[in-house]
């Protein structure tokens, strides 16, 4: 199921009380019909450019006339210089595509679990310290099958060595 992600505050933008006055519709008609857009366009597009004529787009998608030329005019939309161009949604990387998406839905789970307090959002606190594992700490409890740890088979083997010097200097 493909969404898009849509501010609280959207109906009261600047952008939108803008189009609202271009087109002589109330603000939450806008809102709708830039919904529908953005719906269409995520789908429609993988870069943030769609194939066709302004007029074209808006009677496949029920738009009200001169919508397409409200978003040009606010600075959401910009095409090209021939009239069946490509039409271009402006800062889509930061709205629209996939990797914003998820990074988008990435803060959401963040804001979350800090507001939560609860850490089964993303699971383990990031910033929570683990105790090192340290090899040479763990050495002297290794047992393996009743064996002799790995520090009694040192500590021998240095006994060993040690024994040996003493006997080579005494001959």
């Amino acid at each position: 199921m493909a969404w898009i992600p849509i501010s609280n505050d959207l109906s009261r933008r600047s952008e939108v009380i803008r189009l609202s006055a271009i087109l002589g519709i109330d603000r939450h008609s806008i809102v709708g019909c830039l919904c529908d857009f953005w719906g269409w366009a995520s789908g429609e597009s993988v870069d943030g450019t769609v194939d066709g004529t302004v007029d074209g787009i808006e009677t496949a998608l029920s738009l009200p006339p001169g919508f397409i030329a409200g978003m040009i005019a606010v600075g959401w939309l910009a095409t090209g210089k021939k009239p069946a161009c490509k039409i271009t949604i402006k800062n889509w990387d930061r709205w629209l595509s996939n990797s914003a998406k998820s990074r988008l839905q990435k803060n959401l789970r963040q804001q979350k679990w800090r507001r939560s307090g609860v850490a089964s959002v993303d699971g383990a606190a990031s910033t929570e310290a683990r105790p090192q594992n340290r090899t040479e700490q763990n050495n002297s409890k290794l047992k393996i099958k009743g064996k002799k740890s790995l520090k009694e088979i040192l500590d021998e083997r240095l006994e060993r060595k040690r024994l040996a010097e003493i006997s080579r200097n005494t001959e």
